[in-house]
């Protein structure tokens, strides 16, 4: 699972963010809309995109103030910030360099194809480019230390953005490259790989009969212009952070990742070439000790595709987080499994404004699922921060044509039912608290998903939309138990609506009994944290 990544003045942060479309940051006024978008989706956390081009329009010559306005504007939205660094990557290529490094292609050279055609993207060996870029994001680093050391409003900071050659080659075939793949492979990548045992990259090296000290082709196959393209990138990007790092290191620096598995899957078409998107995932973690995590952007929908990402990208020395993603059911669903089985530390919605109506009054339907679990995940965070990567916090998820979910904790039995599915609720009365009715949320076909925490002294905590719980003691086969009407037969010692503070410690704001026990815990945005504890039978 990792460190946990996010902080402010020591205080842990599990990030519900949005990101800025592309081109908002130019101006201050521009981010108005965004800013609004960020409090409409009940987000904490702005990611916005700072351009090379922007901030170093001539060569030594820095210009901050991009900077300075989008630090001051979350200290007044009283949000947090998560900068991008746009600048020798940006989707594959090299859109946001500035035109003295565009222009001067004999200095900064571009990778070509194995024809001989430049393409918009610099060559990730070229030592040129790399340094240019690196002394940039140093002089960004040395000003952000000097505004923002004490105060802390910036959490984070994307070096790049997802970085490699989408340019119809999986290599740069120029001069650059050229020397590089004749290289040999680093004795500490083969060390990292093979001590990994596991994972594309060791399984095509022992097919390739575990060679050492030879280029990367002789080492690796057709799969060693992949991987030398991946080294470049790596390398590069990881010593443009380790140069921001001297100037400040208060805030982890990680890149996010376009990733593969779509398309023509392949490097250079499907995804940028050199990418740590899966099969490079092991290479990229054996030299790049100064980036704290490396993140897949995730805008697949399907469950098991997703969750396998995850479960690639969650490991002990890469923490798990999620740059870029949509805002759907299937998002939301998502990303409730991912925050309990793989330990997610946070996830951003991208495209702030188009979440939101014209006049960024209120959230449209495209944004409202996420604004929900923004809501809801917001209220339960401190125990999420808490139990991340214990057995205690359990994911709720209504699948496809799912009725419930059946959940075996330490000391219950319990039955998650979901509002949605009508079969799910027969004899059940649903909408039972008085206050429901008038929400926005009433009477719709919500897909339900929650959090459901099992504390060490038994308490559950939950938050969610579109289900509600059944909880019992857990018994042995065989124990003799009535199905009939056991919500009403349920020992509840408390259900009660409150809110969680920074410490974990849960206050009551309403006490719920009668009705709005008898037919399960139901749990919606604006409910907060529901308390539960039962006694025995």
């Amino acid at each position: 699972m990792g460190k946990w990544l996010f902080q402010s003045k020591g205080k842990k942060i599990f990030l519900t963010g949005v990101q800025a479309h592309n081109s908002s940051a130019y101006t201050a006024e521009e981010m108005e809309t965004a800013w609004k978008a960020c409090h409409l989706m009940n987000a904490n956390t702005m990611e916005v995109p700072i351009y090379w081009d922007k901030i170093e329009p001539e060569e030594g010559k820095f210009d901050f103030e991009m900077i300075d306005y989008l630090i001051a504007q979350a200290r007044e939205n009283k949000k947090h910030l998560v900068l991008l660094w746009f600048a020798s990557w940006k989707n594959g290529n090299m859109r946001y360099c500035p035109l003295w490094v565009k222009k001067d292609k004999e200095r900064f050279r571009r990778a070509l194809t194995i024809d001989g055609v430049a393409v918009a993207s610099l060559s990730p060996h070229n030592e040129e480019c790399r340094n240019a870029d690196a002394r940039a994001f140093r002089a960004v680093m040395k000003h952000i230390a000097e505004i923002d050391s004490e105060e802390q409003t910036l959490i984070a900071i994307q070096v790049e953005n997802e970085p490699g050659m989408l340019a119809r080659t999986p290599f740069d075939f120029g001069p650059d490259g050229q020397k590089a793949i004749k290289e040999p492979v680093p004795a500490e990548v083969i060390d990292f790989i093979e001590k990994e045992g596991k994972g594309n990259e060791y399984e095509t090296w022992v097919a390739c009969g575990k060679k050492r000290g030879e280029a990367w082709v002789e080492t690796f196959g057709k799969r060693g212009y992949d991987l030398c393209s991946a080294y470049g990138v790596a390398t590069y990007i990881d010593y443009v952070a380790a140069e921001g790092k001297k100037e400040y290191d208060k805030i982890p620096c990680y890149i996010n990742i376009w990733m593969d598995l779509q398309l023509w899957d392949q490097p250079g078409l499907g995804y940028p070439a050199g990418a740590p998107v899966s099969r490079n995932l092991v290479l990229w973690k054996s030299c790049t000790p100064h980036l704290d995590a490396l993140c897949p952007d995730n805008y697949f929908s399907v469950m098991s595709q997703v969750m396998g990402i995850y479960d690639k990208y969650s490991r002990e020395d890469n923490p798990l987080f999620t740059p870029e993603s949509g805002s759907s059911v299937a998002n939301c669903l998502n990303m409730v499994r991912g925050i309990a089985e793989y330990g997610m530390q946070g996830l951003a919605y991208f495209g702030a404004e188009s979440y939101v109506n014209e006049d960024a009054t209120e959230v449209t339907e495209r944004g409202q699922e996420g604004a929900w679990n923004y809501q809801f995940l917001n209220n339960i965070a401190p125990l999420i921060i808490k139990y991340s990567g214990t057995d205690r916090i359990h994911a709720l998820y209504q699948e496809e044509f799912g009725l419930e979910m059946q959940l075996k904790l330490k000391n219950y039995e319990a039955i998650c039912s979901f509002d949605s599915n009508p079969a799910a609720n027969l004899g059940r009365i649903r909408g039972t608290d008085l206050r429901w009715y008038n929400k926005k949320y009433a009477g719709k076909n919500i897909r339900g998903r929650g959090i459901l925490i099992e504390a060490e002294d038994g308490t559950l905590y939950l938050a969610g939309i579109g289900c509600r719980l059944t909880v019992r003691m857990a018994h042995d086969e065989g124990f003799p138990y009535s199905p009939i009407v056991e919500e009403r037969h349920v020992n509840w010692h408390c259900v009660q609506e409150g809110v969680v503070d920074e410490e974990g410690n849960f206050t009551c704001k309403r006490v719920r009994s009668g009705d709005e026990c008898d037919h399960g815990v139901f749990v919606t945005p604006d409910s907060g944290v529901v308390k539960i504890v039962l006694g025995e039978e």
